[in-house]
């Protein structure tokens, strides 16, 4: 039985725009807490190479190898506090998302778009279980395997370091596939979850 009606499809849409800013929010002090400490590993690092540079008697070689080390030394810091407020801003998604469907069946994105998830067969809450799965499938994977690329690309992977922030933060499949006919995307499919008008 689909309860799905057209006219869902660019509310889901704008509900997870919205859902985004909202998970975001306590991300926000985190990164004012981020600028000082960067501020300091670039104010450690220069005072470093100046060290090293007023102390090498004009050796070039001497001043390419501290500066090479200090850039080093900064991009493992600034990936390091990136990889952080990427994870508690997507963990925090993720809880939000988790427990708003599984109590009320929608999130404030959802609310202010005037839609809200339904288990498939019934049309009732999706539930505890259901709401994890649903959860699961459209943040933990990509979290998953974007913080296990950013651990390798930190311990010296050969992957870049922005590349695992934008696969993290792919649950766009999930957007693009609400797209489709059906309106469902991959994460309503595997938890028999649908989105309907509220």
């Amino acid at each position: 039985m689909s309860l799905s009606v057209p006219g869902c499809r660019w509310r889901r849409v704008g509900a997870r725009v919205l859902d985004y800013v909202v998970s975001c929010l306590p991300a926000l002090p985190l990164m004012w807490l981020a600028v000082p400490f960067l501020e300091r590993s670039i104010a450690m690092q220069v005072n470093r190479v100046t060290r090293r540079t007023l102390g090498s008697g004009g050796d070039t070689g001497e001043m390419r190898e501290a500066a090479a080390a200090s850039l080093t030394a900064l991009g493992q810091t600034a990936s390091v506090v990136v990889l952080a407020l990427f994870v508690v801003t997507t963990a925090v998604l993720c809880f939000y998302d988790w427990v708003c469907h599984a109590a009320f069946g929608r999130t404030l994105g959802k609310l202010c778009f005037g839609v809200r998830v339904v288990h498939a067969g019934h049309g009732g809450r999706p539930g505890v279980v259901r709401s994890f799965l649903r959860t699961g499938v459209l943040f933990g994977l990509p979290l998953f395997f974007g913080t296990w690329l950013a651990v390798d690309s930190l311990a010296g992977g050969t992957e870049p370091a922005l590349v695992p922030q934008l696969v993290a933060n792919a649950p766009v499949y999930g957007l693009l596939l609400a797209l489709l006919p059906a309106q469902r995307a991959l994460h309503d499919f595997v938890s028999g979850t649908e989105v309907t008008r509220a």
